[in-house]
């Protein structure tokens, strides 16, 4: 019998509406936009000019050596090399390119014969050459996770759960481009080695399910099908692990300290184009979802894309949203200004009505503990709500801030409605910044 997962909220999961939507395209803009923070871990240094003429697929941003470079989605010339606000909220040094509507390619951008004789170490180099990170949220540079896990893992785990709600873009993915996630499965044992790959998915995702046991396409693969409870946020490293794998991860540790690498589905995709096409990844599935959007959408997007042309694309707003979001409901960051690029771990925009997201009264914790009951990490939001306000970072520290995830789950829980993610998020800013002796409010 599977292990029960501790903690978590199953959530009203908003996906009839975009579920079926098949993925579709976005034209890119007069105006693209390239951040050099697209791996936000590691910002890339920028290694064009401006009045430079690019093509599509070109490296416009070299990365450092644990980073991965920027290239244009577009062909163009270059306009600006400035600083531009993201998507967080900051402004960042960015390449502006005007599109010239001719998507000239790059000329190394060629597919490649007999992967299989390659070794594992030019296999990581194609990965980081064509800019892939982890698709996740998170952002890290894939070669670099892959370089450190391997010799270390046994188990891989392709993680296709996708539990926020209105989320489908890795739904539509598994529908209706299962090769690339096979083919991607498959580079990633030759580079790791591994005994044993796994496909995680939610058990709602009934299509899917049927689509492969039917066919029986991940198993002639050699990828088992495991459906989850469609509990959130189940699909963690951590839990996929202990709920897979059957391996507790350490409290402080990762996945692969117990033999097993966890990638989503969308970057097993992306190594796919990687590396058979020899395509960069300049592009990626973003839902356009929400009551405030005319048309509910799956788009296949160009990375540098502004937001306001996937609100064109989903036919306008139907009146003025309550609130704008990159990303989830529960992870993501809401957003003032539309013209703020797609980035490579934009998972979708979100267009919300106040019914959809009630306006807080006054927030006030009522004592009641289910933040504490959710929190899969096993921590007291409440206290740590408590003593960020404070600023009380001894606290903080006591109290293990450090392993909030930030998954959303206390926040939504809550019945006095505090913002318990947001709190706790700019107590880990504020902390990082009092101890790195520099401005608190820098970020917000």
């Amino acid at each position: 019998m599977r292990e029960p997962f501790f903690g978590g909220v199953r959530l009203v999961d908003q996906k009839a509406a975009s579920r079926r939507k098949q993925i579709g395209s976005v034209p890119a803009p007069e105006l693209m936009t390239f951040p050099m923070n697209l791996c936000p871990s590691c910002p890339a240094v920028p290694c064009v000019r401006v009045g430079e003429r690019v093509r599509m697929g070109q490296k416009i941003g070299e990365g450092g050596e644990a980073g991965v470079p920027v290239h244009s989605s577009v062909s163009g010339t270059v306009l600006a090399v400035e600083p531009r606000p993201t998507a967080a909220g900051e402004a960042f040094l960015a390449v502006v390119v005007k599109n010239d509507a001719l998507d000239t390619p790059a000329p190394d951008i060629q597919p490649r014969e007999r992967i299989e004789t390659r070794s594992a170490e030019e296999l990581l180099h194609i990965i980081r050459e064509a800019g892939v990170v982890d698709l996740d949220g998170g952002g890290a540079p894939t070669h670099a996770r892959l370089r450190a896990a391997r010799g270390r893992v046994d188990f891989l785990i392709l993680n296709g759960m996708e539990g926020e709600p209105y989320l489908t873009g890795e739904y539509r993915l598994l529908m209706e481009r299962p090769g690339e996630i096979v083919a991607g499965a498959a580079i990633l044992r030759q580079i790791l080695g591994v005994k044993e790959t796994c496909l995680a998915v939610e058990r709602t995702r009934g299509e899917a399910i049927d689509l492969f046991e039917d066919t029986g396409f991940l198993t002639k693969n050699g990828i088992r099908l495991v459906p989850l409870p469609p509990k959130y946020p189940l699909g963690t490293d951590r839990e996929l692990a202990r709920m897979v794998a059957r391996r507790r991860v350490p409290l402080r540790g990762k996945a692969e300290d117990v033999g097993v690498f966890v990638l989503d589905v969308a970057t097993a995709a992306a190594i796919a184009r990687a590396v058979l096409d020899g395509v960069s990844f300049v592009s990626r599935i973003v839902t356009v979802a929400g009551g405030a959007v005319r048309r509910t959408r799956n788009c296949e997007v160009r990375i540098g894309t502004p937001l306001r042309a996937l609100v064109s694309a989903a036919s306008g707003f139907r009146g003025e949203p309550y609130k704008v979001l990159v990303g989830g409901p529960m992870t993501g960051v809401a957003q003032f200004d539309l013209e703020v690029p797609v980035e490579k771990t934009t998972s979708a925009l979100l267009a919300l009505t106040g019914a959809e997201d009630v306006p807080p009264e006054p927030p006030r914790c009522i004592r009641c503990g289910r933040c504490v009951s959710v929190c899969p990490m096993g921590l007291l939001p409440m206290y740590l709500s408590i003593y960020a306000a404070r600023r009380d970072f001894r606290m903080l520290d006591k109290l293990e801030l450090d392993l909030c995830t930030e998954c959303g789950a206390c926040a939504y829980i809550c019945p006095g409605r505090v913002p318990l993610v947001h709190q706790l998020r700019m107590a880990k800013h504020e902390k990082r910044m009092s101890e790195t002796g520099g401005d608190a409010l820098a970020g917000r």
